[in-house]
C-alpha cells in the first residue's frame, strides 16, 4: 500500500495491540477453569478476543456447561485478571515511539476498544499512556460491538475527521472486520491469532509489528 494521500487521524484497538493484556487474559482464563475443575477450552478463548462484554458474556452462556456456575467462572476470572495486572499494565512493543511520533506531528489519535469505559480508563492509567489519547471510545458506549463499525465511526466522528483518511491498528479479527467496514485504512498486527485467509482477503495491511504497520500507511 502506498501512503496516504491524506492523514487526519490516528485510531488504536487498546487489549492486544496497544496493551500487552490478551497473553494475561488467556493465563487467567485457564487459571479460572483449574478452579472450577473445568477443561480450557483455547478455541472458546480465542473466539471471545476482540468482542465486547455483551457478546462475550453471550457466547460464554452458550459455550460453557450448563451445570456450572457461570457467574461464578465469570468472577473468578475476572479476579484472576485484575491480580495480573494491579501493579503493571505492560506495552506492545513500538507504541510510546509511535504516539510520540504522532504527537509531534501533530495528529490526533483516539482508542477505539470493546472494553467497557470503566475497565479501559484503569488499564490505560495504569500503562501511563491514558492523557496521550483525545478520545476513548468503549464497547459499552455503543450500539454493535465489533465486528461491526460503530466503536470506529464513532471514534473518528469524534475526531471531527472522515474515516478514509484516519488509520485504525488492530490484532484481532473482528477488530479488522470493523475497522475495513467503517472505512479506515486499516492495519493489522496479529497478536495471539494469525490472520485466517478471509480476513487477509480484506486487503489491508498485515505487518509483523506496529513500527512496521505505521510506516506501511506512512505514519512513520
Amino acid at each position: 500500500m502506498t501512503g496516504l494521500p491524506r492523514l487526519d487521524a490516528v485510531v488504536f484497538d487498546m487489549d492486544g495491540l496497544l496493551l500487552d493484556t490478551e497473553r494475561l487474559q488467556q493465563r487467567a482464563y485457564e487459571r479460572a477453569c483449574a478452579r472450577m475443575a473445568l477443561v480450557a477450552d483455547p478455541h472458546l478463548f480465542m473466539a471471545l478476543v476482540g468482542l465486547n462484554e455483551r457478546m462475550s458474556e453471550a457466547l460464554l452462556d452458550k459455550a460453557l456447561p450448563r451445570d456450572l456456575d457461570v457467574a461464578r467462572f465469570k468472577s473468578l476470572w475476572a479476579a484472576e485478571f485484575a491480580a495480573s495486572v494491579a501493579d503493571h499494565v505492560p506495552l506492545k512493543p513500538g507504541v510510546i515511539h509511535l504516539i510520540d511520533a504522532l504527537r509531534v506531528r501533530g495528529l490526533p489519535m483516539a482508542v477505539a476498544t470493546s472494553t467497557k469505559r470503566s475497565k479501559a480508563v484503569a488499564l490505560l492509567q495504569r500503562a501511563g499512556i491514558l492523557d496521550r489519547f483525545a478520545l476513548l471510545v468503549c464497547g459499552d458506549e455503543v450500539a454493535r460491538g465489533k465486528p461491526a463499525p460503530d466503536v470506529y465511526l464513532a471514534a473518528v466522528g469524534g475526531l471531527g475527521h472522515q474515516p478514509g483518511a484516519c488509520v485504525a491498528f488492530e490484532d484481532s479479527s473482528n477488530g479488522v472486520r470493523a475497522a475495513v467496514s467503517a472505512g479506515l485504512v486499516t492495519v493489522q498486527v496479529p497478536d495471539l491469532i494469525p490472520p485466517p485467509a478471509e480476513i487477509v482477503a480484506l486487503g489491508h495491511v498485515i505487518a509483523p509489528d506496529l513500527l512496521t504497520g505505521a510506516q506501511r500507511v506512512g505514519c512513520l
